[in-house]
């Protein structure tokens, strides 16, 4: 072979080299997921929307989560961007609210229970099947913080129970500057409030003085709830949700953060 022909053949190999290296496939983005922390913004294909919270935890070599309704627990195997979960076992509450809250619930756990492999699209967990499609996406978690969030009630200690809001009511919160305001369901009011570490002091309140006679029971959830208010010890706060408890460490109020 001449020293010609020998240059095309050379020629020839490199770019039969290069369009092979070229048709080959990109690995796929992995990540540790041991310590990560995720909420469900798709499923099924469809975006979620629920102020219920689909979540899904990986730490210590188990997972954990919620699932719109009832927390779960168990274990995962992770190979390169295989992925599978161990029996995952639930709480079993029977949530009415919101509405179809439980569905969602039966959806997510499915979802789960078929997943086989994972992968990250411009920063979010895409669980998927056997057969590569996409099962549920989650987002990276944030925590809210304390001060500067806008916090709905969810729930009061009232008496040695716990209550749900009044229907057609709403009572917020706000810690910014030493002082906490929002409304109380009926009246605006504002308190104090100084914080060392995870405790919490609010002072008394001080409030409008409108008189509400509807809904019913909206002045006595009212008065619950600056009760509540001002016997704070402490507070956790959990991705989007506040609790704030008493000096004995019983929950007084829990709330959840105004979407953004």
């Amino acid at each position: 072979m001449n020293l010609k022909k020998s240059s095309v053949v050379t020629s020839v190999i490199l770019a039969l080299a290069v369009l092979l290296a070229a048709c080959q496939p990109v690995p796929a983005e992995t990540i540790a997921l041991d310590g990560t922390r995720w909420n469900v913004v798709e499923l099924d294909g469809e975006p979620v929307q629920t102020p219920a919270e689909g979540t899904l935890d990986f730490a210590d070599g188990r997972v954990t989560g919620k699932a719109f309704c009832n927390g779960f627990g168990g274990s995962y195997e992770l190979d390169g961007t295989a992925l599978t979960f161990g029996e995952l076992v639930q709480t079993l509450m029977a949530c009415l609210e919101p509405e179809g809250v439980m569905d969602l619930e039966t959806a997510y756990m499915a979802a789960l229970n078929s997943a086989r492999s994972y992968r990250i699209d411009a920063g979010r967990l895409v669980l998927l099947n056997a057969e590569g499609s996409e099962l549920v996406v989650l987002s990276p978690a944030e925590s809210a913080t304390l001060e500067g969030t806008l916090w709905q009630l969810t729930g009061y200690r009232d008496g040695d129970g716990v209550r749900s809001l009044v229907l057609d009511t709403e009572i917020t919160a706000t810690f910014e500057d030493g002082s906490v305001s929002g409304a109380a369901g009926c009246n605006r009011y504002t308190a104090s409030y100084t914080l060392e570490g995870e405790g919490l002091s609010v002072g008394p309140a001080a409030s409008t003085r409108m008189a509400c006679m509807e809904p019913a029971g909206v002045m006595e959830q009212e008065s619950a709830y600056l009760a509540a208010l001002s016997a704070a010890a402490s507070y956790a706060v959990e991705r989007t949700r506040l609790t704030v408890y008493d000096t004995g460490g019983a929950m007084l109020l829990t709330f959840v953060a105004a979407p953004g």
